[in-house]
């Protein structure tokens, strides 16, 4: 019988979710020095992405000592690669830069490297465009 590890799957989430918190408030602090009345857009997701990280690891962090299935290796997966990808697209979101959808894709294309964003860099203002290399160099 597979048995889904939720707990084990929480777990990641949380680690990953909270250290996308974490690199945001590089260009978070890298704003303050340049355009002061934007690090919000940085601060707010960085902050708010760390505490929920930080909430869902407390609860789920004795990781059980049995066989993880495929299925839950799986799921861990994709539920990773989702939430960072959704935190990544804050930032693009509370600038008023992009939508949703171009935020969610360029945020993606950032992480996963693929080279597929809509933007070139001359578009993206200096913090914004030290958070789509960071969030290349992360995924990497």
């Amino acid at each position: 019988m597979k048995v889904l590890h939720l707990r084990m799957i929480l777990n990641a989430l949380a680690m990953v979710v909270s250290a996308a918190g974490a690199a945001m408030l590089v260009p978070a602090a890298y704003s303050l020095l340049k355009t002061p009345n934007e690090a919000w857009v940085f601060w707010l997701p960085g902050v708010i992405a760390a505490a929920i990280g930080i909430v869902l690891y407390y609860p789920t962090r004795r990781q059980p000592r049995s066989y993880v299935s495929r299925q839950s290796m799986f799921l861990m997966v994709v539920v990773c690669w989702l939430g960072v990808v959704l935190v990544g697209a804050l930032p693009f979101i509370l600038s008023g830069f992009m939508d949703p959808v171009d935020a969610f894709f360029n945020s993606m294309a950032g992480f996963t490297t693929t080279g597929g964003a809509t933007v070139t860099p001359e578009e993206l203002p200096p913090a914004l465009l030290l958070w789509r290399s960071l969030s290349q160099w992360i995924g990497a």
